[in-house]
């Protein structure tokens, strides 16, 4: 197939991920933690499983890694728009949220993280979803959906899978036409596309409440960092990241998690500030990228 072809459907499988992202968004999301953590998840989890089916590894720790670097910044975004924020209340949750992140770069301190260190991390998700998790009424969820709205759920998720498809199968237009290694443009292209669409649908859905989209979107790190990294890790019996991952991406997303940290507990005036701070973060993550 010619570079232009492959450009074409890589960027119908785009397409194709970012509508099925939005409309999921009006789907599924709304004022409950778990409804958020579904919407923002499920295409994540999609294209991780097909990179590592066609065993593109680097794509998918890459994707996982700039989708937790995007939700930290949604979370900057929101409190700067809303001057919202996690409450006190919320510390269980930014402890786990501490303890995958640093767990991770701390096990992957020359770059590797072992099959016991998965299993560790594992460990730490099924604690994490266990204590916090249980908190959320999940069969609370009103019977009231119809069939229409159950055929378009079947209907974005095979629009999911067949953009996931195109995009992780094409991914040499990475290399052919930009240049970039496969994790990078996974982390600073991939996962800020998706995170795009995310606030697209966030948006344009169904009225949520700003309040539980930032406990959802924490959540959703908490259990990426956790669940998706150990099962990474022993399924493929290790695993070894990019340096780009893990000189800088993993870094940041520990200084940025301490950031909201603080901005937690420090007073409610200074909340747009934090969030400002964490946007701009963010960017700079991007542009550092892109020099490496």
């Amino acid at each position: 197939m010619s570079v232009t072809g492959t450009v074409l459907w890589f960027l119908l499988g785009g397409g194709f991920v970012g509508l099925g992202a939005f409309f999921l968004w009006r789907l599924c999301g709304g004022n409950k933690v778990w409804q958020i953590v579904v919407a923002g998840l499920v295409p994540v989890c999609i294209l991780l499983c097909v990179a590592v089916f066609v065993k593109q590894i680097s794509m998918a720790v890459g994707l996982l890694w700039g989708t937790v670097a995007v939700n930290l910044a949604l979370c900057g975004l929101i409190s700067l728009c809303f001057g919202l924020r996690l409450e006190r209340s919320d510390w269980l949750l930014l402890v786990w949220l501490i303890l995958g992140i640093g767990g991770c770069h701390l096990l992957s301190g020359s770059g590797y993280i072992g099959v016991y260190s998965g299993l560790g991390l594992l460990i730490v998700g099924f604690i994490a979803l266990w204590m916090g998790g249980g908190r959320q009424r999940v069969n609370s969820c009103s019977g009231k959906w119809r069939l229409g709205k159950w055929l378009g759920l079947v209907g974005v998720l095979v629009m999911l899978m067949v953009g996931a498809w195109l995009l992780v199968s094409q991914r040499t237009v990475v290399s052919a036409v930009w240049g970039w290694p496969v994790s990078l443009f996974a982390v600073g292209c991939l996962s800020l596309f998706l995170g795009v669409m995310h606030c697209a649908g966030i948006c344009f859905g169904k009225s949520m409440s700003k309040q539980q989209v930032l406990r959802g979107l924490m959540w959703g790190n908490v259990l990426l960092v956790t669940f998706g990294m150990g099962l990474l890790s022993v399924v493929q019996g290790g695993l070894r990241l990019a340096s780009s991952l893990h000189e800088l991406v993993l870094p940041w997303c520990v200084g940025v998690a301490l950031i909201t940290i603080m901005g937690v507990y420090l007073p409610k005036k200074t909340t747009r500030w934090w969030g400002g701070l964490g946007v701009i973060l963010y960017l700079v993550l991007i542009g550092s990228l892109l020099m490496y």
